[in-house]
């Protein structure tokens, strides 16, 4: 199952203040934690929309159920004073989706014949264009607003 995780460690000028660390680490965890919601919405939205009548796309997928666009989930923790955020999908065919592979089917007659389905990368490609940007400006806003600089 593909499962994209982040780990960033907190800066070490921050040792110094208890009180400010943890602060900070509440604060940028509840920012991470609503952006990696917003980034579950884009990718449903951009890569997992595809009308199922169309044709097929080399950038998203077609919706056929919609078990893969709805099963996604995140996770936000600070074990250790670093912060993780970790998104995944439950859906059991979207390692597929995301890293391409062939799969064995069977026709409506009973004959078995292997599709071969192509890498999208929606996640991962999504993850590093527009999260971990994302992710930086959310972590300068908690120290801003905790510590009061900006984080180089």
């Amino acid at each position: 199952m593909p499962t994209f995780a982040l780990t960033t460690n907190t800066p070490r000028f921050l040792a110094s203040s208890i009180d400010k660390k943890a602060e900070f680490l509440f604060k940028a965890s509840q920012m991470i934690a609503q952006e990696t919601l917003f980034f579950i919405a884009a990718i449903q939205l951009k890569m997992m929309s595809f009308p199922r009548s169309g044709p097929p796309q080399s950038d998203g997928t077609r919706v056929q159920t919609g078990m893969l666009r709805r099963n996604w989930f995140n996770q936000v923790v600070a074990p250790n004073q670093a912060i993780q955020a970790k998104v995944w999908s439950t859906t059991p065919y979207a390692p597929m989706h995301e890293y391409g592979g062939d799969f064995d089917r069977v026709s409506s007659r009973g004959k078995h014949f292997v599709v071969h389905m192509p890498k999208r990368l929606h996640v991962g490609q999504a993850w590093v264009a527009d999260f971990l940007p994302t992710m930086k400006k959310a972590i300068n806003t908690a120290f801003r607003t905790t510590i009061g600089n900006k984080i180089a």
